[in-house]
C-alpha cells in the first residue's frame, strides 16, 4: 500500500516536471507555404524582457515586413516596418529574414503578425503578398528559477518518503 501511494507520487511529480521540459519543435515549418514568422525566445517569455520576431520567405521579390504586436488586451502595436534583410540558407532552404525586436511590457498572451510586402508597392497602399502570425506568453520571474521550484518539489516528496519510510 505505501508503495503503490508512493509510486503515485513520484507518477505525478514527474508529470510536473514534464511540464517544465517543453519539445523542441521547428519554429519555421509553415516555410512550405513560402513564408513563416517564429519569435526567439519561443514560447514564454520573462516579462519586461526583449522578443525577437523573425519573418522568413522563400519569395525573393519581398522587401518589406511589417510587423505588429497585440499586447493581451487587444491593443495593436506597431506597424514596424522593415526593410532591412539577410539572405541565408536554413535547414537547406534559401530564405530571406527580416526581424523586429519588442519589449514585453505587460504580463498575458502575446501575438505577432507580419505582413510581407514585395517591391512593386506605392506609398500609399502597396499589395500585401502574405500574412502570418504567432503567439506567446509573458511570464512573471520566478526569483530563484523554475529549475529550483521543480527540484524543491521533488526534495520535499524525498523527505517525505524517508520519513514515512517508504523506501
Amino acid at each position: 500500500m505505501k508503495k503503490s501511494k508512493m509510486l503515485l507520487a513520484l507518477l505525478v511529480s514527474a508529470l510536473t516536471f514534464a511540464v517544465y521540459v517543453r519539445v523542441a519543435q521547428a519554429p519555421w515549418a509553415s516555410i512550405k507555404s513560402g513564408y513563416a514568422i517564429w519569435t526567439e525566445p519561443a514560447h514564454e517569455v520573462l516579462v519586461e524582457n526583449e522578443v525577437t520576431a523573425l519573418a522568413a520567405t522563400t519569395n525573393f521579390d519581398i522587401t518589406k515586413v511589417k510587423f505588429y504586436w497585440m499586447d493581451p488586451y487587444g491593443t495593436k502595436h506597431g506597424p514596424f516596418s522593415e526593410t532591412l534583410f539577410q539572405d541565408t540558407t536554413i535547414d537547406g532552404i534559401d530564405v530571406r529574414v527580416f526581424e523586429n525586436e519588442h519589449t514585453l511590457d505587460i504580463l498575458g498572451e502575446w501575438g505577432v503578425q507580419a505582413f510581407f510586402y514585395d517591391g512593386s508597392e506605392s506609398v500609399e497602399s502597396p499589395p500585401q503578398e502574405a500574412i502570418k502570425a504567432v503567439s506567446l506568453t509573458a511570464v512573471p520571474e520566478a526569483p530563484i528559477g523554475t529549475l529550483t521550484i521543480a527540484l524543491a518539489v521533488l526534495a520535499t516528496l524525498a523527505l517525505f518518503a524517508r520519513k514515512r519510510k517508504i523506501f
